[in-house]
């Protein structure tokens, strides 16, 4: 005889920022000393992040971790703000980084995206 099958019904649709985020920084989230949350868009790099308020987190998915950051899902309340951030230095070179491709391709990927829970 074969093993029940779970179905889940009633999903919605919300919306989400997924990446990484130091262990420190979710630790400081769990203890609500965190006012802001930077979700990191690739691992080990702060050049652009998609900051969200704790108040507009509904609930964080995490999953593995290396060298002391986490992959986070971070669902998001109705009507949250996310802004993306990009770093760079304030000189010639710094505004340059704007027309790179490489900070294009990681800025289009820090933003919200709908998913289904």
């Amino acid at each position: 005889m074969a093993a029940k099958v779970s179905i889940k019904r009633g999903t919605k649709e919300v919306f989400a920022v997924t990446g990484y985020v130091a262990e420190k920084a979710l630790q400081d989230l769990e203890s609500g000393d965190a006012g802001n949350i930077d979700v990191r868009v690739e691992r080990g790099s702060d050049e652009v992040v998609m900051r969200v308020d704790q108040a507009d987190i509904a609930e964080i998915r995490t999953g593995s971790s290396v060298k002391k950051e986490i992959l986070v899902q971070v669902i998001l309340r109705s009507s949250a703000a996310v802004e993306t951030v990009v770093r760079t230095q304030a000189n010639l070179k710094g505004v340059a980084r704007f027309n790179d491709p490489l900070l294009q391709r990681l800025t289009a990927t820090a933003t919200a995206k709908s998913i289904a829970i």
